[in-house]
């Protein structure tokens, strides 16, 4: 019973992270000197301290020991950086909580799936009631300008197809569309693989699903299109051609995204950043596009990093310096947008390569394909959620630099878990329904 008790709580505090994400920390006139989300998290920590229920995975202790010797011996000038000190401390602190809770209460993965999914489908329904609000009154209905103190407008529509140009870009509870997508995209996935397979693991109510889709294709955003592709990518490539359904189902939505994205803004960005790879490749800049310079820039200092430190990285959260140093020698001062992305790197696959090497980045990508479930083991029972979690990773990692995010480090712990389990003998699982409330 004092399981369980601990486990809704640890379980409630980690949700409320989630949906906490966009809000900073300032909340109701009481301003904490970190992010609540954060604050969150580590308070799930603290109780697992005080209730004994604190576990130290073996996974988590070679990566932080991979990152001690990386950055600090390897690199020992970064011992004296107060930012790489703090960001390694807190990182720390972060991954032990949540992987800490997965590993104790790994019998109870899918009931926070569940909650996980309820929670989602909860917010995408009130982020089309605030899409209903603005089209009828202009009214942008933003918790956090109501409790924050901050000044957040809905989505421009400037990625929005003609047709459909009065919609304002969907963002939830999030500060921008791509966030949204980030919290939504876990979601999507269990939902279409029940649409599209027949044995899908998790049993959801139709309309859970339909509500959570429609809110994800209303933030017109690459990632979340490129999110909804991925999904259905791995949905489908085992069993894409056993049933006339999926095949239908399957083309219909590829080319639904496809004319979406090209249909509006969001196609320019793949335009945009074709050409602007092609101009700096020539050693001119002409493209104008924030988002393409994003990620150009920090891939080409993360590139002269390399050469620099001689294909080891500089460190845990070092980018910003190398930022810093080498982002005026490649692009003359008129060229550079804003600075844009200079602490994260906008993607932790370039943050890796900068700060941790090419060595770094293959031994990252080499964890993701080891830890994925094939067909060996119970993987009828977990490889749904393992699956689930590795689209989120690579959703997030393709767009999001920063480590400390709730969703990279959850999922982490969920994708590494599901592969334990799926090779623990014994492990079972029954169907799960959410049941109408």
């Amino acid at each position: 019973m004092k399981k369980i008790k601990l486990y809704k709580i640890e379980r409630n505090l980690l949700l409320a992270a989630f949906a906490l994400v966009g809000f900073g920390h300032h909340i109701a006139g009481v301003s904490l000197p970190l992010e609540y989300s954060t604050f969150l998290i580590f308070v799930v920590l603290i109780l697992q301290i005080i209730s004994g229920t604190f576990k130290f995975p073996k996974f988590l202790f070679y990566v932080l020991a991979f990152i001690i010797l990386q950055t600090f011996i390897l690199n020992p000038s970064n011992l004296s950086d107060p930012r790489v000190i703090s960001h390694f401390t807190g990182l720390t602190l972060l991954a032990l909580s949540t992987f800490s809770f997965v590993s104790y209460y790994r019998d109870k993965l899918y009931d926070f799936v569940i909650s996980y999914y309820k929670l989602v489908y909860y917010i995408a329904l009130f982020s089309l009631f605030q899409i209903g609000i603005f089209l009828l009154t202009g009214f942008s209905l933003i918790p956090q300008n109501l409790i924050t103190g901050t000044t957040i407008a809905m989505g421009s529509n400037v990625f929005v197809p003609a047709f459909l140009g009065i919609l304002p870009r969907n963002i939830g509870l999030s500060t921008e569309p791509a966030n949204f997508a980030y919290i939504l995209i876990p979601a999507v996935y269990i939902g279409l693989s029940q649409l599209l397979k027949k044995n899908s693991f998790i049993k959801l109510p139709k309309q859970f699903v339909w509500v959570i889709l429609t809110s994800t294709v209303l933030t017109f955003s690459l990632v979340a299109y490129f999110g909804i592709l991925l999904s259905v990518t791995f949905i489908l490539k085992e069993h894409f051609l056993r049933n006339i359904k999926n095949v239908i189902v399957s083309i219909f939505l590829v080319s639904a995204l496809i004319y979406g994205i090209f249909a509006s803004g969001v196609g320019n960005k793949f335009i945009a950043l074709t050409n602007m790879g092609k101009e700096i490749s020539e050693n001119r800049l002409e493209t104008h596009s924030y988002t393409s310079f994003a990620i150009i820039s920090n891939l080409t200092v993360a590139i002269k990093s390399q050469k620099e430190n001689h294909f080891i990285g500089s460190g845990l959260n070092t980018h910003i310096n190398n930022y810093d140093k080498y982002i005026y020698q490649i692009f003359k001062k008129k060229q550079v947008l804003l600075e844009l992305n200079k602490n994260a790197a906008g993607s932790v696959f370039i943050r890796v390569l900068s700060e941790f090497g090419i060595f770094g980045l293959i031994t990252f990508l080499m964890l993701l394909i080891h830890y994925r479930i094939n067909k060996r083991g119970n993987s009828a029972r977990f490889k749904e959620l393992n699956e689930m979690a590795l689209v989120t990773i690579l959703l997030y990692c393709t767009r999001s630099g920063h480590y400390t995010g709730i969703t990279f480090l959850m999922f982490i712990a969920i994708y590494y878990f599901t592969y334990q389990m799926n090779n623990t003998p014994g492990n079972k699982a029954e169907n799960l329904e959410i049941q109408k409330t």
